[in-house]
């Protein structure tokens, strides 16, 4: 429980499903009117091919929290992976979570099972008892799947009851789809073997048979009768309308909820519920009920031309905002880009990592798939100039509260991913089919879009790194003699009418050290002087390293007096590593300085003066003088 509500989490895939959007408006309604409010975690995916682009999908089942959930629902027929269900369920069962699973069976979790038997079983006697058929046929779905299965076992027994044979050969497979079905009644018309009734195990099968049986020339039903079965909304709109069978979302919806009830009071639960599937007689049967049911087909193409046109908008828009999204310069024009196309209710939320450019998104390896902290991007309605902002993944919205108490919307996440990882999740606050039919396209586009603009950003950071270790020294890293003269136009152009200090700085008794200590000790001594320039307090210089032991520092100073600053400064770093260190050598450099105003400089006149004046230190300290 959360902000006075109880909280139902809900496992779904494909929510613009028409039949899985019906569930869940159903759910909703009726959660929210007994004090629950319901969490949906959404994959776009159903599992089926199994392919490893899917797998970061699974990912925002990760993000249930099980401290302020109350009960958990899973569409289990939505989910063609059955490993990713028995995940869930062990994991809202280890906190003591009630689980629900719906359409299957699961033996650590309560089933609400729709009652296909009984519902197939009505319309196959309605067709065979209430219409006197005896000559039909089946096709069935999927050869060797269970509910294709249990359906042809149905057929079969009420054929059996009413005396008559069943055959082989009256047995089709459309494997629920509409290609496989066509063929089958192809085939009947071309053996001369079409029957009086077509019973078919989905309205997707029976709406291609009546498509081809027109087209054949065949009328339905004075001719053949076909029906199907589910209860899909296109099978209100065939012509003629179709004989089905399908399940009350309502009813299920009130299920769902006396089983949570139930849970919440500690009562027995049985093992499994049922809800039932009944017949919805209309025109392709023969039966004269519902035959003049208020269809207004004009206003239905009307309603399907609109939405396609406005697909294509999206489309255009979605295809708009992928590419200005590949072109912005940092996280922050996400929201700026997101903000232009003004995307009604969604909240986009990545990994802190991805704001990262050093990350390779095709290349990192995670234990877990969300940062503990994550980034808000961008946010309808927001003022998306504070974004990138950050938020604990716990928190999995800003503006949470307003959602749990005022709004009636179920709040729906659904994970971005890239490459079968995902990297953030996007929250779906619209709710209607229409919007839901989107998820998809907002989905795909965002998580591409995302993703390919990380690969591009972590190339120009390599790029820029192998840029900046071709100019850079690897032992001490500052500038080697490339990076050095690249950058020095820069730094003059700083010094304007200042002066400028030109040094060259060598390591004492580098070669001794070496002999006497190994060259690890050099590399110390090497590094010790490179930092000490690097301390030297001068806002705008530049140090690099032209040999083995050779260093050369180009500082701007606003007099000629701040030359001695920059000597006693190496000299002064120098002491206090030699002290801190204390190794047996000393880290030492002879240094000689030239300072010239910048608007004469000569640099390489400057450089072999402070060259000539560092060899005459580096004398005077052999022969025991500074």
């Amino acid at each position: 429980m959360i902000y006075g509500k109880k909280i139902i989490a809900l496992c779904i895939s494909n929510a613009g499903d028409t039949g899985h959007f019906q569930f869940i408006q159903a759910l909703n309604r009726v959660l929210q009117d007994n004090g629950y409010k319901l969490f949906i975690y959404h994959t776009c995916t159903d599992f089926y091919h199994q392919k490893k682009c899917e797998e970061g999908e699974k990912a925002i089942f990760e993000l249930i929290d099980y401290d302020i959930v109350d009960g958990v629902v899973i569409f289990s027929e939505s989910f063609m992976d059955p490993v990713l269900t028995d995940q869930i369920i062990a994991s809202a069962s280890g906190h003591k979570i009630p689980v629900i699973s719906v359409g299957e069976v699961h033996p650590n979790a309560t089933t609400l099972m729709f009652d296909y038997e009984s519902g197939f079983e009505s319309i196959v006697r309605h067709v065979i008892e209430e219409h006197g058929i005896t000559d039909t046929c089946m096709i069935a779905g999927a050869k060797g799947e269970y509910h294709s299965e249990n359906r042809i076992k149905v057929y079969k027994k009420v054929l059996s009851e009413n005396n008559l044979t069943f055959s082989d050969e009256r047995l089709f497979y459309g494997d629920f789809w509409w290609g496989p079905t066509r063929e089958a009644v192809q085939q009947m018309i071309a053996d001369g073997t079409l029957p009086r009734a077509i019973i078919c195990a989905n309205d997707s099968m029976a709406i291609a048979a009546c498509e081809e049986l027109k087209k054949s020339g065949y009328s339905v039903p004075e001719q053949v009768v076909v029906t199907g079965f589910d209860g899909i909304m296109e099978a209100m709109y065939n012509k003629p309308p179709l004989t089905t069978a399908k399940c009350d979302m309502t009813l299920s919806a009130k299920a769902i909820l006396d089983i949570l009830q139930q849970a919440e009071e500690h009562k027995p639960l049985q093992q499994v519920y049922g809800v039932p599937y009944v017949k919805d007689i209309y025109r392709s049967c023969g039966c004269r009920r519902r035959a003049n049911h208020n269809i207004n087909i004009g206003e239905r193409m009307k309603w399907a031309e609109d939405r396609f046109i406005k697909y294509q908008d999206d489309e255009r828009t979605l295809m708009e905002v992928s590419e200005m999204i590949l072109g912005c310069d940092s996280p922050k024009q996400f929201a700026e880009c997101l903000q232009e196309f003004n995307f009604y209710n969604i909240c986009v939320v990545m990994n802190e990592e991805c704001l990262d450019e050093s990350v390779n998104p095709a290349l990192e390896e995670r234990l877990d798939s969300f940062d503990d902290r994550m980034q808000v991007i961008y946010r309808t309605e927001a003022d998306n100039a504070l974004f990138p902002e950050a938020m604990p993944k716990k928190y999995i919205l800003p503006d949470l509260e307003e959602w749990v108490r005022v709004r009636e919307e179920p709040l729906l996440f659904t994970p971005l991913t890239f490459l079968g990882k995902a990297f953030g999740y996007l929250h779906f606050g619209s709710f209607h089919p229409e919007e839901y039919a989107k998820i998809l396209q907002y989905v795909k586009t965002l998580s591409n879009a995302f993703g390919t603009y990380r690969i591009i950003r972590n190339l120009k950071y390599t790029a820029a790194s192998i840029e900046k270790m071709s100019q850079t020294d690897y032992l001490t890293g500052v500038l080697n003699r490339t990076g050095f003269f690249d950058a020095l136009p820069d730094l003059l152009a700083v010094a304007e009418r200042k002066y400028v200090i030109v040094a060259s700085v060598d390591v004492d008794n580098l070669k001794q050290i070496n002999d006497r200590y190994g060259h690890a000790a050099g590399d110390f001594v090497i590094k010790a002087v490179a930092q000490a320039i690097g301390g030297i307090p001068f806002g705008d210089k530049l140090c690099g390293r032209f040999g083995g032991d050779e260093m050369v520092v180009c500082a701007v100073a606003d007099t000629v007096a701040e030359e001695r600053l920059l000597k006693d400064g190496i000299d002064k770093n120098l002491a206090i590593v030699n002290k801190e260190s204390g190794n047996p050598y000393l880290a030492e450099a002879s240094i000689g300085t030239v300072t010239v105003r910048a608007d004469g400089l000569d640099f390489l006149d400057a450089l072999k003066k402070a060259d000539k004046l560092m060899y005459e230190n580096k004398a005077r300290k052999k022969a025991g003088r500074r």
